[in-house]
């Protein structure tokens, strides 16, 4: 996928050097290697990576650890702290902003996961900014990093080792620790846009940071930055992309003879069509015999298709079976492979942090933080409205036409897997919204201590639903207590001797 970005920045001037952390772990030695010939290196300074409560040398670490600074990121033109993390090989995420999030959950979120050990409804990558803990944006306690302003980081620290002797459990991948740069001085901004070669795919940022010195020497310094992002959806990737149109998939060729097992195929389509597939019980019951291995489908009559408006049916051809969720190969139908949602959902975030910091003498200082963020994503079409499959239809369902009815036979039929976007298609909203203030003191000691002390207050709010999902038994004759779906489809007349009578779930019915 090509992207096309314009981008405009306004420097800024800063105090004190960058040079230490421009030649991070991974930039220092290939640097004094590149040195002319006869140049005399100078005394080796230590870079102190502060990814766990104990501060300590980059060089002696036992630890691997990573830095990016500032000037890395602008350089590769990055727009949040969490495409930073999502550079670094050892981080595997699960959840980014360009996806429409596992199972419906955290759409449009930027989640740390290093060398992929997060749980799916938790984390075992902690993440801090300045080395504080910072509140859950998601419920398994993971922390949106688009939380933070870009402009207001002076370098990201990753440390992947287990550090979970300091922090607990949500650290036995590592951490990833932000650190701001609390000695920025003067303005900085960044506008950019960009879009897909298609044509689709906006993505508008905008950034802005500014720092200055106050008081008596400079003795106390205040930074704020503002962000903003607008990420426009890609819908699903069969119907964008002539790449994707042409559906290569795995075609299921077991038992045929001089076939191979697996054969690599186009026309990649999902097992239902677009109006859904019904087959005609062959049984009373629907079901197999007893002690049947449940492993074992039910016998089936032919599969049939509905017309757009249900009225009737016809035959419709499956093709072969296909390897992976929902596919087959070949075939009836129009619903293809990679349709059942988008490449990238839309999301709209904006996210604002401020700092203050003051020298209460040469060896106490004060500082105060206060951070808001809010993110609103939307996925269509859904993955959710997959819903479940097996759901039987009883011969006497009042919504049957007679002709579906007479396809049907007299045991009724069961209903394929529920994917009909031309009939109701699922929608995910997320709305996500971070506030969060911390104060404390820092001291030294001696000349070989130092301490510190804080308090933190922060509310998270999670607002998520998932519109038009089928719920339901995802399998077999099972009802649960509230199952909606496969009472609504059983259908019949309040009256069965009274083709008028008002149609109700069977349920509801005395008997």
């Amino acid at each position: 996928m090509t992207t096309t970005r314009v981008c405009v920045r306004c420097g800024a001037v800063r105090l004190g050097s960058l040079s230490l952390l421009a030649i991070a772990v991974a930039g220092a030695l290939p640097a004094i290697a590149q040195q002319p010939a006869g140049a005399q290196a100078g005394p080796q300074e230590e870079i102190i990576v502060t990814g766990s409560r104990v501060s300590r040398s980059g060089f002696d670490s036992s630890q691997p650890l990573t830095t990016i600074d500032s000037q890395q990121i602008e350089n590769l033109g990055l727009v949040n702290v969490g495409d930073v993390i999502r550079t670094l090989p050892q981080n595997t995420p699960f959840f980014t902003e360009t996806n429409v999030g596992i199972g419906n959950f955290n759409v449009g979120a930027q989640l740390a996961n290093l060398r992929g050990l997060n749980p799916f409804f938790g984390t075992r990558t902690l993440t801090l900014i300045d080395t504080r803990r910072v509140v859950p944006t998601t419920e398994g306690g993971a922390v949106d990093l688009t939380l933070i302003p870009s402009m207001l980081v002076e370098r990201t620290e990753v440390v992947t080792g287990g550090a979970s002797a300091q922090y607990g459990s949500d650290a036995i991948a590592g951490v990833v620790n932000v650190i701001l740069d609390k000695d920025l001085e003067g303005v900085k901004a960044q506008i950019d846009y960009g879009q897909t070669a298609e044509g689709d795919g906006g993505d508008t940022h905008a950034s802005f940071a500014w720092g200055t010195a106050f008081g008596d020497d400079g003795r106390g310094h205040v930074i704020a930055g503002l962000e903003y992002q607008k990420q426009d959806r890609i819908g699903p990737c069969s119907y964008t992309r002539d790449w994707c149109h042409e559906g290569w998939g795995i075609a299921n060729r077991a038992g045929v003879a001089g076939q191979p097992n697996f054969v690599v195929a186009p026309d990649a389509k999902q097992t239902t069509s677009q109006y859904g597939v019904i087959q005609s019980c062959l049984t009373a019951a629907c079901a197999n015999p007893p002690g049947t291995p449940p492993s074992v489908p039910p016998p089936l009559g032919p599969n049939l298709t509905f017309n757009a408006d249900g009225s009737a049916v016809s035959p419709f051809d499956l093709g072969v079976p296909g390897v992976g969720f929902a596919t087959r190969i070949g075939g009836d139908g129009t619903l293809l492979g990679y349709g059942t949602s988008n490449v990238r959902p839309e999301v709209e975030r904006y996210s604002g942090m401020a700092h203050v910091g003051f020298d209460v003498s040469d060896r106490l200082s004060w500082f105060g933080e206060v951070a808001y963020s809010t993110s609103d994503a939307l996925g269509t079409p859904a993955n959710g409205g997959l819903g479940p499959t097996g759901l039987r239809i009883q011969a006497d369902n009042a919504f049957l036409t007679p002709a579906v009815a007479a396809a049907l036979g007299p045991n009724g039929g069961q209903l394929a897997r529920i994917f009909m976007p031309d009939v109701i298609n699922a929608v995910n909203t997320t709305e996500n919204e971070t506030t969060r203030f911390v104060t404390g003191l820092e001291g030294e000691l001696g000349s070989e201590w130092n301490w510190d002390v804080y308090y933190q207050h922060g509310k998270n709010e999670n607002h998520q639903q998932l519109i038009h999902n089928m719920v339901g038994s995802l399998a077999g004759g099972a009802v649960r207590q509230h199952d909606f779906l496969r009472w609504a489809l059983d259908a019949v007349r309040s009256d069965p001797l009274n083709p008028t009578s008002p149609i109700v779930c069977r349920a509801t019915l005395p008997t």
